[in-house]
């Protein structure tokens, strides 16, 4: 089992992590061609659930990151989309953005049908 005391980390984590709560959808087809930019995107969460949604066929992931802002105890994960950008060079920059909850449920479940998530 992997425990705290078996984790050795060179750098500070922000000590406000464990507010970090955010929920986020990776489409299905992504998930099968398992890219190596994908799995450095999501070596960026601790995920403390993950689901298949079959209307959608996205896996929604909720998740711990230092790439979403900090909520009180109590409130519901705010959902974010991301932008990957890949240089020449082999970096890799990620964009966040926390998607305003006055949307709604189902305009953003017909958002994403139309982009395949």
């Amino acid at each position: 089992m992997l425990t705290p005391d078996s984790i050795q980390c060179d750098y500070d984590l922000p000590k406000d992590l464990p507010m970090r709560r955010g929920k986020f959808s990776v489409a299905g087809t992504l998930i099968d061609a398992m890219s190596p930019d994908l799995m450095r995107f999501l070596s960026n969460f601790i995920i403390v659930r993950a689901e298949y949604m079959y209307d959608t066929k996205c896996i929604e992931y909720y998740a711990v990151s230092k790439l979403f802002d900090p909520i009180d105890d109590g409130t519901l994960a705010p959902e974010y989309t991301f932008t990957l950008k890949k240089y020449s060079n082999g970096k890799l920059d990620i964009f966040t953005e926390r998607i305003d909850p006055e949307r709604g449920e189902e305009l953003l479940r017909a958002l994403r049908m139309l982009d395949g998530c």
